[in-house]
């Protein structure tokens, strides 16, 4: 899992980032300095996906609370300054405790585009 969040493809490398930071309480088994300096240098690798982006920081927080306003790079947005402001917070656990809206869950996990056009759904993949 840690492996992957800096050494794969970019949907290889969300899906681990997301698989550690939900499973969070066990990873800190599993992680060793190497592998957050790995995150340190993805953050720096142009170009960077801003989910990705995201992920990584709220990763650093669970290590380092004292995460510099760099790491956002020069694309900040709204997303990511929050993502920054909950990885100093140390709040990463809290992102998991509710579901997110259903307008999102099928607007972006449903596996289907929202509109073909011709008006009907098609599978995204």
């Amino acid at each position: 899992m840690v492996e992957y969040s800096t050494k794969g493809t970019t949907i290889e490398c969300l899906m681990a980032t997301e698989t550690w930071l939900h499973l969070s309480h066990v990873a800190h088994q599993f992680t060793t300095d190497d592998h957050i300096n790995a995150v340190y240098q993805a953050l720096e690798s142009d170009p960077l996906v801003k989910r990705l982006r995201k992920n990584y920081i709220l990763i650093l927080g669970m290590y380092d609370k004292e995460i510099n306003r760099e790491v956002l790079g020069k694309d900040s947005d709204y997303m990511l300054d929050e993502a920054l402001k909950v990885a100093r917070e140390g709040s990463n656990s809290d992102l998991f405790e509710y579901e997110e809206p259903k307008i999102i869950r099928d607007k972006y996990y449903s596996g289907k585009r929202q509109f073909k056009a011709d008006g009907e759904s098609e599978l995204m993949y």
